[in-house]
């Protein structure tokens, strides 16, 4: 999903296929996470004060906090 967040204007169809390949894991995330997960990674990249180091650090305590949250219930 990080990957998608640096496209443009191909961001939401990236953001979509993501989901769509993220349903068919064994014990994938609620899509509350999913959501939650995609927000803070938006939020990685469009603050435009954090260095390249600082911004791959946000990215990975976003990714950090949506494996915390387990996957969802099925």
């Amino acid at each position: 999903m990080a990957a998608c967040h640096n496209r443009g204007t191909g961001r939401d169809a990236c953001l979509q296929s993501c989901a769509r390949r993220i349903e068919r894991v064994v014990n994938a995330p609620a899509p509350a996470t999913l959501e939650q997960l995609s927000a803070c990674l938006d939020d990685c990249y469009t603050d435009t004060s954090l260095r390249k180091t600082d911004r791959e650090t946000c990215k990975l305590t976003c990714e950090q906090i949506a494996s915390l949250s387990g996957p969802g219930k099925r």
